[in-house]
């Protein structure tokens, strides 16, 4: 019988394909590789001298830069998206935009004043749904 430890069951391998795959191609196997990593990297604390410990530090790494980058392009995708704002139709009463925005009527970028004809129309077409 051999006194040397046994290699942990960590697959360094593993860990670092998957991040180098989600940094890549699919952002959720950079999280899913982190978590693996952290977990391998508890286990190899008991394992010092390991040969693993290098793939899974490196996949770590990877991993966390690919979560970094891909919430860097979601949220950069997400905030380049138009608001809803941008597809409601503009009605122009008197050359004037007039606009609803949360119950609301505007009429060139100030609320509409039922003493002018402007504000006047403006509002009376918000109550008659359908017409401008």
């Amino acid at each position: 019988m051999s006194s040397t430890p046994r290699e942990p069951g960590v697959n360094g391998g593993l860990i670092l394909a998957l991040s180098i795959l989600g940094l890549l191609l699919c952002g959720p196997l950079t999280i899913i590789s982190w978590i693996m990593a952290n977990a391998a990297l508890r286990t190899l604390d008991y394992h010092p001298g390991s040969s693993q410990r290098g793939l899974v530090q490196a996949g770590q790494i990877i991993s966390i830069v690919g979560i970094v980058l891909w919430v860097l392009f979601a949220w950069t995708r997400l905030s380049n998206l138009p608001s809803q704002r941008s597809y409601m139709p503009t009605t122009y009463i008197g050359g004037k935009p007039v606009e609803s925005v949360g119950g609301r009527v505007y009429v060139n970028g100030k609320p509409a004043d039922p003493s002018t004809p402007e504000g006047s129309l403006a509002l009376h077409l918000q109550t008659q749904p359908g017409k401008k």
